[in-house]
């Protein structure tokens, strides 16, 4: 896990569990605590009486290592270098570890979400890559549309089953990011459902396996930030 990963390599790592009842303004106050370490990550998603905005931007910008500041950031000054948000970057670095051409190429990014799916958008855009986002307001038939029309796929929805691996066409690419867990298989499973619907589906080019795939590098990328935050 996080904790013994960055234990391992040097960091010290504090891990602060708190009940489900906790307040907004508890949550603040931990944080505002906790002013000795060199990094702050929050583990999404937040409860959903969690004021989520105040909860990340308590986080001051040097100590956010998630990344949740980097749009903001980016839109105020474009040459501007937070740290980057850990798991489009983990993507990313994915990306180019298997040089895979994003110059011109349809990228499809679903999911819009602050630490992930609009970071993943603006690192896309900025590598010259022509990119959609879908979101929880696009219909299923546009959806569809949308993913037979993409040379790459990057799924952050997190929503096992919302995505069809038979609407790929033909040599896409995917990059798995959004992850749920089931109870029912004891097992991670990625937007497109169980892994061997893309396995099976002979028009998949290549594609990041659920679990194993972009969740390791994320970790890496944490204390990569960590070690640039310290």
């Amino acid at each position: 896990n996080k904790t013994s990963t960055g234990e391992s390599n040097g960091f010290n790592v504090k891990e602060i569990n708190l009940p489900d009842i906790t307040t907004t303004e508890e949550l603040l106050s931990e944080i505002y605590k906790s002013k000795d370490f060199d990094g702050i990550q929050l583990m999404w998603p937040l409860p959903d009486h969690i004021d989520s905005g105040r909860a990340y931007n308590a986080i001051e910008i040097d100590r956010d290592v998630d990344g949740a500041h980097f749009i903001g950031q980016i839109e105020i000054d474009a040459s501007s270098s937070p740290l980057p948000p850990v798991t489009p970057a983990a993507a990313m670095e994915l990306v180019d570890n298997y040089n895979i051409d994003l110059k011109g190429k349809n990228v499809l990014v679903v999911g819009r979400s602050r630490i992930v799916g609009s970071p993943m958008a603006h690192m896309l855009r900025a590598r010259n890559a022509v990119v959609t986002v879908a979101h929880s307001q696009t219909s299923k038939e546009d959806l569809m549309i949308m993913v037979g029309f993409a040379d790459i796929v990057v799924s952050c929805a997190g929503e096992p089953g919302v995505l069809d691996a038979s609407w790929l066409k033909q040599d896409a690419v995917v990059v798995n990011i959004g992850t749920t867990f089931s109870e029912d298989h004891d097992s991670l499973f990625s937007d497109f459902g169980f892994e061997d619907n893309l396995t099976s589906n002979e028009a998949v080019k290549q594609y990041s396996p659920v679990p194993g795939g972009v969740g390791p590098l994320s970790v890496a990328q944490l204390y990569k930030n960590v070690a640039r935050a310290a």
